[in-house]
């Protein structure tokens, strides 16, 4: 069997691995459904007859759209360009206060990590299904040591992840500072690239992961004071 680049219609480039189940990925959609309903490539090529030099022009012409996928297979968040700037002013302007700066929710009480600052939720209505949360929380490890963290909810309050603080920044980093867009030429020249066909697994089988790492989250932000958010409606 022969495979050609246009017969590609997705790549995705994992970007972290929250948990077991969860990840975060970027998505570059290669097909788009044309006026008919009919497939068509992000790729298209056309010939232009150029009368007065004798000869043949051609161009190219290039139709995908990207986008963050965040969650897992049953339940997912999709982020897009459109979303970025409700995200980063989000993260910038409320979850970096609750680690950095006058503002910081956490202190140390009877020589234990604490929240004992007020703080804004980051909440992110996506659409009329779809919301991202995220709270600050401790993270309690098998030593008994503790560290700053946040708790991600994905459409529930059943659904959802705990980073610590490293883990936390590396989502602030992907989610404020990269281009997507240029990330996402970079993924269509390497679907350009040969070898095809490559590697290939049968996607009828789902993919498991193994879990980073054990650990005990302490969530009891009761001295913490906090808005109600679209989970409390």
């Amino acid at each position: 069997m022969s495979i050609e680049f246009v017969d590609y219609n997705k790549i995705t480039d994992v970007m972290m691995f929250m948990s077991d189940n969860i990840q975060l990925k970027l998505v570059v959609n290669l097909n788009r459904k044309d006026k008919n309903g009919n497939d068509r490539s992000f790729h298209s090529e056309y010939k232009y007859p150029n009368e007065y030099v004798g000869v043949n022009k051609y161009s190219i012409t290039r139709n995908f759209s990207v986008y963050y996928q965040l969650g897992n297979f049953k339940d997912s968040v999709c982020i897009h360009p459109g979303d970025l700037m409700m995200f980063r002013l989000m993260l910038k302007n409320i979850a970096f206060n609750w680690f950095i700066g006058s503002n910081r929710i956490y202190s140390i009480q009877d020589d234990k990590l604490v929240i004992s600052g007020t703080y804004d939720i980051v909440e992110i209505p996506l659409n009329d299904y779809n919301v991202f949360r995220m709270v600050p929380i401790v993270c309690t490890y098998q030593d008994g040591k503790r560290s700053e963290g946040v708790r991600i909810f994905i459409n529930s309050d059943s659904n959802f992840v705990d980073l610590s603080i490293s883990r936390f920044w590396e989502f602030y980093y992907y989610m404020t500072e990269v281009d997507i867009y240029t990330v996402a030429c970079e993924m269509v020249n390497y679907v350009k690239t040969q070898p095809y066909g490559f590697n290939i697994y049968d996607n009828g089988k789902n993919e498991f992961y193994n879990a980073e790492g054990n650990r005990e989250i302490n969530t009891n932000n009761n001295k913490a004071g906090k808005r109600k958010s679209f989970f409390d409606k």
